[in-house]
Formats: structure tokens, C-alpha cells, sequence
């Protein structure tokens, strides 16, 4: 009788544990998408955050450079009970920072990390660890070198022209910019770090910079 008796306690341990396990399902989703591939005086990031087993709980972003460590935004969702296994609390979040000199004023050239962590509900006794993960970007504080190369510019209706123009190791993007079109340079053949542009149409259609 005291062996039914254990064994009868034993399955149903096995079966609230599986229970738990199951009902919280895997670590919650986080997907960091900077607006550039370096830090700058005001770099945007966009922050996705998703777990439609239990919902989320909090959310912290924040930006870390050696001993710094520095908060960037905070969320905090009501999560579902964990008496009631069966609710789902938020599932999906989506918050946008700012990042770089502006937001952070101790911030030094040389690298960073924007790290994210995501907390869920738990279930019955039990919470899950967050879930957290980070991305390591440049810093350059220092805007990149720009010269003009190339001299006498006539744009005339109908026509085209050029514009070379040299830009320094740390560009990442590079163009012309004429009232609210933007055009993006290109490498010239053999130039080095030289950008051309050059219009395919006297009136170029719309582009966003």
C-alpha cells in the first residue's frame, strides 16, 4: 500500500512538472535591428520582443560599454496569472531607442553592446529565467572626411551630370543630396575610397535619404 501510495505521489509530480514545462514553452523571441551599422550621436534601434505561450512580463534595453552600463527603456506588461495557466497575457512587443552620444553622454569611441532582456509569466511556483540577447556595434563619434574631387557642375534640363567626391574609412553611407531626392554614391573603378554620382534623369524620381 505504501509503495501505491508513493508512486502515486511520484506520477503526479512527473505530471505537474511536465505541465509546467510544457504550458511555458520556449524562451521568448528578441530580434535587435539598429538603423546603422555604428553607433553614432543618435543612432535608432528597433527592439521586437515575442512569446505567445504566457505573455511578457518586462522588458529592459540597455546600453553597455565596458564597466558602463546605462538604461535605455524599460516595459512592464501585467503578465497572466500564474493560477491561470490557460490565459495569455501580451504576446508581442515592439519598442524603438535612441542609442549613441546623445542618449548617453559617457558613451567613447571604440565598441558597444545593446543588450535586451525579456521576462515572461510564470506557472503555479515557478518563473522562467529572462531570456536576454545583444548585439556589439562600432562607436564613431568623429563624423567622416568629405571632399569634393571632381569641379564644374552644370545640370541642365535633359541632361545629366557627375559629381566625384572622396569620403572617409568610417562612412557608412555615402550620396548626393538635391532638395528632397536623395542619391546614393558608388565606388569608382579604381578610385579607392571615391564616390560618383551621377543622376539617370533631369527630373529623378522620389527617393527617401
Amino acid at each position: 500500500m505504501r509503495k501505491l501510495y508513493l508512486l502515486f505521489i511520484g506520477i503526479i509530480v512527473l505530471g505537474v512538472v511536465a505541465f509546467v514545462v510544457l504550458r511555458t514553452g520556449p524562451a521568448p523571441t528578441i530580434v535587435i535591428e539598429p538603423a546603422a551599422q555604428a553607433i553614432g550621436q543618435k543612432t535608432p534601434v528597433t527592439v521586437r520582443v515575442s512569446e505567445p505561450k504566457r505573455g511578457l512580463s518586462t522588458i529592459k534595453v540597455e546600453l553597455v560599454q565596458g564597466d558602463l552600463v546605462r538604461s535605455l527603456t524599460e516595459k512592464t506588461h501585467e503578465p497572466a496569472s500564474a493560477w491561470a495557466p490557460w490565459r495569455t497575457g501580451t504576446s508581442d512587443e515592439e519598442l524603438h531607442v535612441e542609442v549613441g552620444k546623445d542618449a548617453v553622454a559617457e558613451l567613447k569611441p571604440g565598441t558597444a553592446v545593446v543588450r535586451v532582456t525579456a521576462g515572461r509569466a510564470g506557472v503555479l511556483f515557478w518563473t522562467p529565467a529572462a531570456a536576454s540577447a545583444q548585439i556589439e556595434l562600432p562607436v564613431r563619434l568623429i563624423p567622416p572626411t568629405l571632399e569634393v574631387v571632381s569641379t564644374f557642375h552644370y545640370v541642365n534640363r535633359g541632361g545629366s551630370e557627375a559629381v566625384v567626391y572622396r569620403v572617409g574609412e568610417t562612412t557608412q553611407r555615402d550620396g548626393v543630396q538635391a532638395g528632397t531626392h536623395f542619391f546614393p554614391g558608388y565606388p569608382l573603378p579604381g578610385g579607392g575610397k571615391v564616390g560618383v554620382y551621377q543622376p539617370r534623369h533631369a527630373r529623378p524620381p522620389s527617393a527617401q535619404p
